[in-house]
C-alpha cells in the first residue's frame, strides 16, 4: 500500500467520525502539488511537459488560492459563500483555484476533478479572472487546465483539457523511476482508477471481440433459462451496469411491498467467475437493520455443511445481501453443462426462497413469489 493510500485511509476514517465526506480532490491536489514542489526541476518538467512556454528561473506552485469576482477587479480574499442562508445568489461568486502554477511570464491555473463535474460556469469564470491578470500584467500569458478522471466532453479554447492519466504518464516517465515520492504517488492514482493504459495491442481487440461473443451469449441464457425460472416482475440487466461492474444479472423486483430496493438478482459473477443468485436489501428501507443483520448472520450459521462453500452474505454501507455462488468450472465436467447449470439456478432459487421466507415471515411478500411458475 502506497503511503498516500494510508494517508486517505487515516483521513477517511478521521472523517468518518465527523460524518463528513472525504474530499478525494483536495487531497489529490495537495498530494500532486507536494510531489510537484519536492524537485524544482520536476516542476519545471511538468510545466514543459503540458506545453507551458516560459523562460521564468524560478516557478511557484500553491493551492487553493482564492478570487473574487464582481463588478469590479478580483481581490484575494478568505472563503466566502456563494449564496445566502435563503438560497439568493450574494452577486459575488467563490473562485478557489486547486492548483496555481506561475512564473515571471506566466500564469496557469489547473482545476481538478476526480468523481464530481465541472461546477456552475467554474471554467469561464477562471478564465475571467486569468483574462484580468493578463490585462493588469500584460507581461503574464495565461493558461487554464482542465483535469479530469475522464474526458467530459468538448471542451473549448482556452481552456486546454488533461486527464489524470496524462500526469501518470508524465510522472511514470524512465527519468523519475529513482524516486520513492513519485512512485508512491504513482501507486495511489492507480489504486484510485485515476490512471489507466491507453495503449492497445492486437490482442486486446481480438479479446474485446470473443468477450462481445460471449457477452451476447450470457444475456441470450440469462433472458432464455434465468428470467422465466424467477417469474414475473423480472429483466435482464441494462448491458453497461453489467460491463461496468461484471455482473451479467437478470433482476427481479416489486418482492417486498412498498420495498422497492428489495431485489433478486441471478447470473453471471464475471469477477470471480461464478454462477449467483441473490437477495439484496437497501439499508434506506430498514429503520433496524442490524436486525436485519443479525438474521443474515444466523441464517449462515444454520447452513447445512453442504451449503456452506457455497452460501454467501455481504453487506456495505447501502444495504445487504446474501445467496448462492458456485465456480463455473464445477461444471465442465457434466457432458451437458447448459443443463446442469439451468439445474443450479432452478435449485438455488427454491433455497433462496425458503430462506427469505422463513427468515422474514414477518414481511409482506408478493404472494405470488412462493407459488410454482
Amino acid at each position: 500500500m502506497s503511503i498516500f493510500q494510508r494517508l486517505i485511509k487515516f483521513y477517511s476514517s478521521a472523517s468518518a467520525i465527523g460524518n463528513t465526506k472525504t474530499p478525494l480532490e483536495n487531497f489529490s491536489t495537495e498530494c500532486l502539488a507536494g510531489v510537484l514542489k519536492s524537485d524544482e526541476n520536476l516542476l519545471r518538467d511538468f510545466v514543459q511537459y503540458f506545453e507551458i512556454e516560459t523562460n521564468s528561473t524560478n516557478l511557484e506552485a500553491e493551492t487553493q488560492v482564492y478570487y473574487k469576482l464582481g463588478d469590479g477587479d478580483f481581490i484575494d480574499l478568505e472563503i466566502s459563500a456563494d449564496r445566502d442562508s435563503f438560497g439568493n445568489s450574494t452577486g459575488s461568486r467563490k473562485n478557489f483555484i486547486d492548483l496555481e502554477i506561475s512564473g515571471s511570464d506566466f500564469c496557469c491555473f489547473i482545476e481538478i476533478k476526480v468523481n464530481s463535474k465541472e461546477g456552475e460556469n467554474q471554467l469561464s469564470r477562471y478564465a475571467k479572472i486569468l483574462k484580468k491578470k493578463a490585462d493588469l500584467a500584460p507581461h503574464l500569458k495565461p493558461y487554464l487546465i482542465y483535469c479530469t478522471k475522464w474526458q467530459e466532453g468538448e471542451v473549448v479554447h482556452p481552456i486546454k483539457p488533461i486527464l489524470w492519466n496524462d500526469i501518470a504518464k508524465f510522472l511514470g516517465q524512465p527519468k523519475f523511476s529513482k524516486s520513492d515520492l513519485i512512485q508512491h504517488f504513482l501507486k495511489f492514482l492507480n489504486q484510485q482508477g485515476m490512471s489507466h493504459n491507453m495503449n492497445f495491442s492486437p490482442k486486446d481487440l481480438e479479446f474485446m471481440g470473443v468477450f462481445q461473443d460471449n457477452l451476447k451469449r450470457m444475456n441470450k441464457y440469462i433472458d432464455n433459462r434465468i428470467v422465466p425460472i424467477l417469474g414475473k416482475n423480472c429483466k435482464r440487466r441494462d448491458l453497461e451496469k453489467s460491463v461496468n461492474d461484471s455482473h451479467c444479472y437478470a433482476i427481479k423486483n416489486q418482492i417486498l411491498k412498498d420495498v422497492p430496493s428489495a431485489v433478486i438478482g441471478a447470473g453471471f459473477d464475471l469477477t470471480n467467475q461464478k454462477l449467483t443468485i441473490s437477495f439484496w436489501v437497501s439499508k434506506k428501507d430498514y429503520l433496524n437493520f442490524d436486525d436485519h443483520l443479525n438474521k443474515i448472520s444466523g441464517l449462515k450459521k444454520g447452513k447445512a455443511d453442504e451449503d456452506c462453500g457455497n452460501f454467501w452474505t455481504y453487506s456495505d454501507a447501502n444495504g445487504a445481501s446474501f445467496g448462492y455462488g458456485k465456480h463455473i468450472a464445477l461444471f465442465m465436467e457434466f457432458d451437458d453443462m447448459e443443463k446442469e447449470i439451468r439445474k443450479w439456478f432452478e435449485e438455488n432459487w427454491g433455497k433462496l426462497k425458503l430462506d427469505m421466507k422463513n427468515t422474514w415471515p414477518e414481511y409482506e411478500w408478493d404472494e405470488t413469489l412462493f407459488k410454482a411458475n
